[in-house]
C-alpha cells in the first residue's frame, strides 16, 4: 500500500516535502521538495494538510497558501492566498468546495473549485475576537474579565506571547505568529456535516451549525470518514472511531501507538479495509499542548503501519533525520498505485 506524507522541518527557513512510502515494501521516496517564494517564506514550516482536486492536481497548505503541485512533475503550478491566511493545517476538496482551515484566525475559508472566495465560518465567541482585534493588553483584561465572571471558555495559553506581543513584532499579518483560541486543525465533509477537529478544545465540531458532534480524551487532529465511522487521531498517539449517530458521540479507542513501542506527536492518519496508518513527529522541546508521560528522548518521525483488528504493528517507515524533520498528513493517492 502507498501512501503519500506531507511534512517539513522545524529547523529550516520553511521547507516542505511530500514523499511517497511503500507501507508493505518499507520504501520511501522524495516527489516534492518545496520552498516557497518570499514574501511566503516562514521559518520552520513546512507542509501540512493536503487533498486531491478533481483536476487530479494535489493541493498542499503552506503557512499562508494552498499551494497546487503537479504530482508527476513535483512542480508548483498554483496558489491559493488571501492576506489573513495564517498558519494553515488542512484543506477539504469537497461537494464543489475547497475548505481551507484557517488556523490562526480560527476559521474555516471556503471557495469554489476555481479558487474564488465563497465566505467564512468562523470559531471563536465574540469575545474573543473583539478582543484580539482591540490588541494585547485590551485582550489580557477581557481574558481576567470573562474567568472572573465565572464563565470557563476553552482552556488556551496566554493571548500573547512573554513579551506582551499579539501578533508578531514588526511581520505583516499572513507571516505573524498569532495566538489562536479553538485551533481548527483538520475538517472533513462527513455525511452532509462539515467535521472539523478543534485542537485546543478536544473536540468535533460542525463548522456549519457550530455543534459539538464530540469530545476526545486527548488532542484531536486528523481524522477519516471510513465505513460510515469518523476515525481520527489524538496528538498522544491514540486512534479512535466515532458513530455520529449520538450527540455528542463516544469515542472508541482503537489503537495506541504506545503499544508498538514508538512515540511521538501523532498527526496523520489513513485507514484501508485491515489497516491503519499513522504518522508520529520527533518531539524535542515541550509542545503547546500537553502529550504523555514518556521521556521526549524516545520520540521519532516516523509511519506505523497497523493492524486494523489487533493494534499490533505491522511495519513502520523510518522518517527520523539528523534535522528536526515532521510529519502531518497522510493522503492515499487518488486511483490505485501499483
Amino acid at each position: 500500500m502507498k501512501l503519500f506524507v506531507t511534512g517539513g522541518y522545524f529547523d529550516g527557513v520553511g521547507e516542505g516535502f511530500v514523499d511517497q512510502i511503500d507501507l508493505a515494501h518499507g520504501r520511501r521516496e522524495r516527489v516534492i521538495s518545496f520552498v516557497p517564494p518570499e514574501p511566503h517564506r516562514v521559518p520552520t514550516k513546512g507542509l501540512t494538510g493536503a487533498d486531491w482536486h478533481p483536476d487530479g492536481s494535489l493541493l498542499v497548505c503552506g503557512f499562508d497558501s494552498v499551494w497546487r503541485f503537479d504530482i508527476a512533475t513535483g512542480h508548483h503550478d498554483g496558489q491559493l492566498h488571501q492576506p489573513d491566511f495564517n498558519d494553515l493545517h488542512d484543506v477539504c476538496v469537497a461537494d464543489g468546495h475547497i475548505y481551507v482551515c484557517n488556523t490562526g484566525l480560527d476559521s474555516v475559508e471556503v471557495f469554489d473549485l476555481a479558487g474564488s472566495f465563497v465566505g467564512r465560518i468562523g470559531l471563536t465567541p465574540a469575545w474573543f475576537e473583539a478582543a484580539r482585534q482591540r490588541g494585547a493588553a485590551v485582550a489580557r483584561e477581557e481574558l481576567r474579565r470573562v474567568f472572573a465572571a465565572g464563565w470557563e471558555p476553552t482552556p488556551t495559553p496566554p493571548l500573547t506571547d512573554a513579551a506582551g506581543h499579539y501578533y508578531t513584532a514588526g511581520a505583516p499579518f499572513h507571516r505573524s505568529r498569532v495566538r489562536d483560541y479553538a485551533h481548527p486543525n483538520h475538517i472533513a465533509l462527513v455525511e452532509g456535516r462539515l467535521a472539523v477537529t478543534l485542537l485546543a478544545g478536544r473536540e468535533v465540531r460542525c463548522a456549519r451549525s457550530l455543534r459539538t458532534l464530540a469530545r476526545l480524551p486527548g488532542h484531536p487532529h486528523d481524522g477519516v470518514w471510513v465505513d460510515g465511522r469518523l476515525w481520527l487521531t489524538t496528538t498522544d498517539g491514540r486512534v479512535w472511531r466515532l458513530s455520529l449517530d449520538g450527540h455528542p458521540a463516544v469515542p472508541e479507542l482503537v489503537a495506541d501507538t504506545a503499544a508498538t513501542g514508538h512515540f511521538g506527536w501523532c498527526r496523520g492518519l489513513a485507514v484501508g479495509p485491515d489497516w491503519i496508518a499513522v504518522g508520529l513527529t520527533e518531539i524535542r522541546s515541550a509542545p503547546r499542548f500537553a502529550w504523555r508521560d514518556t521521556d521526549y528522548a524516545r520520540t521519532e518521525t516516523s509511519v506505523l503501519w497497523l493492524d486494523r483488528r489487533s493494534g499490533s504493528l505491522r511495519g513502520r517507515i523510518d522518517l527520523t533525520e539528523s534535522r528536526h524533520a515532521k510529519v502531518f498528513a497522510l493522503l492515499p493517492p487518488p486511483s490505485p498505485c501499483s
